[in-house]
């Protein structure tokens, strides 16, 4: 391929323009797909590539787990989540990360965790109306200000993507 697309959804201004202040970070970015790409040197030049999820628990068919697979050539050293927050100036609604849509095609917000210290499995974690517990999708960075939090140890966000698929969802059964 002679084509390829650098990452900015983490480089966003307040000042609400679509072009990124933070030049030299979209430089290396850059740089890093020439490198890899162009030059075939061995390094990692694109951040988390969502390519599934797997529905691995539910409370009562309302609190919904999903188990993301993670393009393995795009987590480089690892992963690592990062604190992130709404500006003030993109405040009701504007903002969103992660989010899994109902039975309805409802949109609902989500967040996202490790499980263990390895830090190789992701989470998405959200709550789902009891009448509405089927997911049909998954999506990230759909906002005017997507909340960026998954990146690889390399410094590379996600991708924003949308996934659109249906898992049943089913109580998990309770514990001996």
């Amino acid at each position: 391929a002679n084509a390829f697309y650098v990452s900015a959804v983490d480089q966003g201004d307040t000042a609400g323009s679509i072009h990124p202040t933070k030049k030299v970070e979209l430089g290396r970015r850059v740089a890093l797909v020439a490198a890899g790409l162009n030059m075939g040197l061995p390094v990692v030049y694109k951040g988390p590539v969502v390519t599934g999820y797997v529905v691995k628990s539910a409370d009562n068919a309302i609190n919904v787990t999903l188990e993301l697979t993670i393009d393995p050539s795009s987590v480089g050293s690892g992963l690592v989540i990062k604190s992130t927050s709404c500006p003030a100036t993109y405040s009701n609604g504007k903002c969103a990360g992660w989010q899994i849509a109902d039975r309805f095609g409802n949109w609902r917000n989500a967040f996202i965790f490790f499980r263990d210290s390895s830090n190789t499995t992701v989470y998405v974690n959200g709550t789902l109306p009891s009448n509405a517990a089927r997911v049909t999708g998954l999506r990230f960075g759909y906002a005017a200000w997507p909340l960026c939090d998954l990146y690889n140890i390399d410094g590379l966000p996600v991708t924003p993507f949308r996934l659109n698929t249906t898992h049943d969802v089913q109580a998990s059964p309770p514990p001996p």
